[in-house]
Order: C-alpha cells, then structure tokens, then sequence
C-alpha cells in the first residue's frame, strides 16, 4: 500500500475540496475494501485486480470509500462506499478500451 499526499486534483472543472468530517467515517479501509471483495469475488469472479487506488471523499455530503481496481483484464470497476454504515452506493464495472481517444 502506497500512500501519497498533497498532489494535484485532475479535474476540468474546479471546485473547492471540503473538509472530510473524520468523525463522521465508522467503516475504516480494511472493512470497507473486505466488503467490496465479497462483492467482486460473488459478481465477478473472472475479474482479477491489478492496481487498486482509494480515495476518501465528501461528495455532496456523503463521505465515501471511492474504491477503483483495473483488473488484469483491462476493466476498471468502480465502487462507492458509505463510510458510514458501509452500504455500496454504487458500483460498475467498464472497459478500459472505451476510454480510447477518438482518432
């Protein structure tokens, strides 16, 4: 695991960071990436990750585990997890040759 701090937000429209409310998140990492592993392990079984990045994030007042894996297979699947009660709000699964620039 490789944590890396203060880098430049990519994005093409900014808007102000809020300040994630600690107090807030009840599930940490491990339970949180152990949930989404059932979920992959039961849903996808074919899918084996590669790389995995996880961001903490307050998005529209949620705080959520935003968990991305690209798998071997080169699809990435995308899961959000509430930090609080650690329900997935949501989760897909794209390949990654959808993302090709347009020639």
């Amino acid at each position: 695991l490789e944590v890396k701090e203060d880098q430049e937000v990519f994005q093409n429209n900014r808007s102000d960071l809020k300040k994630l409310k600690l107090g807030k998140v009840k599930i940490d990492f491990d339970r949180a990436m152990g949930s989404i592993e059932e979920l992959r392990k039961a849903k996808y079984p074919g899918e084996t990750p590669n790389k995995v990045i996880v961001l903490l994030q307050d998005i529209d007042g949620e705080i959520l585990w935003n968990i991305t894996y690209l798998t071997n297979s080169f699809n990435i699947w995308n899961v959000k997890v509430d930090a609080a009660d650690g329900k997935v709000k949501s989760e897909k699964l794209e390949s990654v040759i959808q993302f090709k620039k347009p020639e």
